[in-house]
């Protein structure tokens, strides 16, 4: 038997006096022979810290050290595997935390992993949105141009008036067409002399843009644009910007001034599409009448019902029903029906800005009832 303390010895005595074959590792016991952590109290974890050096030159920790590996060799062969058994149970317990833990992290990964394809997917709708929207706006803006024509090379130096006299004059002279039918609503010049290069400023010719009230006026000028040929005059359509942009590009590629070396026929469509020969050669809005028939509605489906899914309750439900109740009681009996369509009113403001709408929209009804049938004008009101 090995040196040791009283301890030693009866934990000993109580191991040697258990039979062997009755004998089963699974009982945990303290482990006395793990290095201190020195994580008790405080003082415990500054001495810890601080590591004192013996006279010897060594650290507590290792003399610490020295001690539990010397009295782990003077242990019999059944606590030795004892306490190796008692060390692999830790381990295995560490190894099942873990795994529960990463099972955890693996399910947190999932749900993150599954919001974000969710969201590049919404992100796709909104951007494809976001482009059919402008899309939609400029062709809107382009509808809206579609009366205007800008003229080019009009000196600035002619004795008239007004713009609309001097588009008058020249509609008359180089285009040969009356233009006592046409009516012009507006015509101005565009950009500033301070901007005009030196060299044009004794004889200016800044563009005039014109807005003609009949979208049929600008059609017969067009018609007769070809009467320009060989002079410095000319004429085009007013478009927005990113339209004349593109066209703009179109007019620079070598393609177009090849062809027009050649004397080819080119055609640049609405947008902006460029055509030789009726052969299409390059288009710059390519997914243009795809997205302006598309709705601005449809596709926010899925988005709607994931989202509608994370939203709390609404905490005022009581003043929800309590202003609705008292909306429906200013409503007359004859439009209970349209009352079932209109949206939940849920503040005082929005409240009053509603019955002024459709205060102001039974007074219209009632005027409009009372022109038709001036007999009936008691019962309208």
């Amino acid at each position: 038997m090995a040196t040791g303390d009283s301890s030693d010895l009866a934990w000993d005595a109580r191991f040697r006096s258990v039979d062997a074959e009755k004998t089963t590792f699974a009982v945990p016991t303290q482990n006395r022979f793990v290095i201190p952590s020195g994580r008790g109290n405080g003082q415990e974890d500054r001495d810890y810290k601080r590591k004192k050096v013996c006279s010897d030159g060594s650290t507590g920790d290792e003399r610490d050290c020295e001690t539990q590996t010397q009295r782990f060799v003077n242990l019999t062969t059944d606590e030795k595997l004892l306490c190796l058994f008692e060390a692999i149970n830790r381990n295995f317990e560490k190894i099942d935390n873990t795994q529960s833990i990463n099972n955890q992290c693996l399910e947190q990964v999932k749900q993150v992993i599954s919001r974000v394809e969710r969201n590049e997917q919404n992100i796709d709708i909104h951007t494809r949105k976001l482009q059919m929207l402008s899309y939609k706006s400029i062709d809107l803006e382009a509808r809206s141009r579609r009366n205007n024509l800008i003229f080019w090379g009009i000196s600035e130096n002619m004795q008239h008036t007004t713009c609309r006299a001097l588009i008058q004059t020249f509609v008359q002279n180089e285009l040969y067409i009356d233009p006592s039918e046409m009516c012009i609503e507006r015509a101005h010049r565009l950009g500033s002399t301070r901007n005009t290069p030196v060299k044009y400023r004794n004889d200016p010719k800044r563009p005039i843009i014109v807005r003609f009230r009949d979208f049929y006026d600008t059609e017969t000028i067009l018609e007769h644009a070809y009467q320009l040929r060989g002079t410095n005059f000319r004429i085009d359509r007013d478009y927005p910007i990113e339209i004349e942009e593109a066209r703009k590009h179109l007019n620079q590629m070598d393609e177009t001034k090849t062809a027009r070396v050649n004397r080819d026929k080119i055609q640049i469509k609405y947008p902006a599409k460029l055509s030789i020969n009726g052969r299409p050669i390059k288009d710059m809005f390519p997914e243009w009448y795809e997205l302006l028939r598309e709705s601005r509605t449809t596709g926010f489906e899925k988005f709607n019902n994931t989202s509608t899914l994370n939203c709390p309750p609404p905490q005022n439900a009581q003043t929800e029903l309590t202003t609705s109740a008292t909306y429906k009681h200013h409503q007359s009996p004859g439009r209970e029906q349209n009352a079932q369509i209109t949206p939940t009113i849920t503040n005082d403001k929005n409240l009053e800005t509603e019955v002024f709408h459709e205060t102001q929209s039974e007074t219209t009804m009632s005027h409009a009832h009372s022109t038709d049938k001036p007999q009936n004008r008691e019962q309208s009101h």
